[in-house]
């Protein structure tokens, strides 16, 4: 519990705040009036000769779910050559001869599984299998995975997939001004952060060409490595049981490698040198339009806490449904939110609203902000929830698997719930308006779109 000495250095509006506080540790005791299970607390950590870190939780099931987090993405790009990791990531599960990934995807399919053959981030990639744990099903899952991350040679369908990727970035940018816009948007917001080389993991049409198979080789076999990754399992597995069936695949093989550090968080960022552009839908379309939208991006400091930064967007999801949807109705919806690439945060506030709402809406954004800024008692009602919501616990395999694997991509470990509370308990009311000067008009970079 906290002691009297910080006790009495929380006065006036903040003694809220110290209630909260020992609401998480009643909730975090079970003692206390609380039970609370914590399947992440119960994850148990070990880690092979050669530098392999594996979480497993052991339950009473016949299956095992198990997730791959390669603790690199498309931060490592060359420059030139972004979209390389994202290239390796489509390649692994087609050099593993006899092995395409078509043929991997229905052999666990027929086996009563499933595969995912996967996902890559800024920081980090990430691959997932679950197997029921039926004869010899698991060694050769793991024999398969494991001959993808840490012994693959990469030669096979190399043209092809550069043409699947290329259409791929068509897909998500089908005009190519929107690749551009987002390109330019980081530029002005995240200026020398490498983040600022590209609109997505994918990498541009021209970086994809640039890309060789030596290249591709490169970056596997300087990440690819034990050392640099960690597998989380759940399922009706003991950890001596897992650590030996993993030491007779290739995750036990040794080569070389070290763990990618984490990122030095960034703790500052100058307002863009542009703040505004305006859209006029008429100008690309002739199909008509009959609203209008504003789309405002803030470049946020890593320094900022994830649970403060939560609680910005509680409150002002909040403002911004009274304020734009039931007094005006204006909107069916309008939000914040922000993406974490690790050394900062993307901040966005996005919502559509009539045409003519054009010169009020930027006002009516900044209204909002400082209406949430000034409701405390607001800002103590998100911190109470964020942290009561602990209470609830109901997560199958999957869930644990997934959050477990969400945690290494951003912290290189598993945070358990009890963690996860403490932190929530800890933010503060002044803390969380701190953060809202940082979204004034002169730091956001805002699209108005309008017919």
């Amino acid at each position: 519990m906290l002691d009297q000495k910080v006790a009495r250095q929380i006065d006036g509006h903040l003694m809220s705040v110290y209630n909260v506080v020992q609401q998480a540790e009643a909730l975090l005791h079970p003692e206390e009036g609380f039970a609370m299970w914590d399947p992440y607390a119960e994850l148990k950590k070990f880690q092979l000769p050669n530098g392999l870190t594996v979480y497993l939780g052991t339950w009473d099931r016949p299956w095992l779910k198990v997730g791959i987090v390669v603790h690199s993405g498309a931060r490592q790009d060359v420059d030139g050559k972004e979209g390389t990791a994202h290239f390796v990531e489509h390649l692994v599960g087609e050099n593993v001869r006899p092995w395409t990934n078509e043929t991997i995807k229905r052999y666990f399919q027929e086996s009563g599984g499933k595969a995912s053959l996967g996902s890559t981030g800024y920081n980090a990639t990430s691959f997932h299998f679950d197997m029921p744990l039926e004869g010899d099903n698991l060694e050769r899952a793991l024999d398969l995975f494991g001959h993808m991350l840490v012994d693959c040679k990469i030669e096979h369908m190399v043209e092809r997939e550069r043409q699947v990727i290329i259409q791929e970035f068509a897909r998500r940018f089908p005009i190519r001004w929107m690749a551009d816009r987002v390109l330019r948007r980081r530029q002005l917001l995240f200026p020398g952060v490498k983040l600022a080389r590209s609109p997505g993991w994918v990498g541009t049409p021209e970086s994809i060409l640039r890309i060789t198979a030596e290249d591709m080789q490169s970056f596997y076999d300087q990440y690819y490595t034990p050392a640099n990754m960690t597998i989380v399992a759940v399922g009706g597995l003991k950890p001596e049981e897992f650590a030996a069936i993993l030491s007779k695949s290739p995750f036990g093989f040794e080569k070389s490698g070290i763990r990618t550090p984490l990122v030095k968080l960034i703790d500052h960022f100058n307002p863009p040198e542009e703040n505004m552009l305006i859209h006029k839908i008429s100008d690309y379309s002739l199909q008509a339009a009959d609203r209008s939208a504003i789309e405002s991006f803030v470049a946020m400091p890593g320094t900022v806490r994830r649970k403060a930064l939560a609680r910005v967007s509680d409150v002002l999801g909040d403002v911004f449904f009274r304020e734009i949807r039931e007094k005006r109705g204006w909107t069916y919806g309008f939000s914040s939110g922000w993406e974490d690439f690790g050394e900062a945060y993307e901040f966005n506030i996005q919502g559509a609203f009539p045409w003519n709402g054009l010169e009020a809406i930027e006002g009516l954004v900044d209204d909002c902000l400082a209406m949430a800024e000034k409701n405390d008692d607001l800002i103590q009602h998100h911190i109470k929830a964020s942290v009561l919501g602990y209470k609830i616990i109901d997560v199958s395999g999957s869930k644990v698997v997934d959050g477990s694997v969400g945690d290494l991509k951003f912290h290189h470990r598993v945070l358990s719930n009890e963690e996860e509370a403490r932190v929530s308990a800890a933010v503060t009311v002044e803390e969380v308006k701190s953060i809202f000067p940082l979204l004034a008009r002169d730091r956001r970079w805002t699209v108005i779109i309008h017919p």
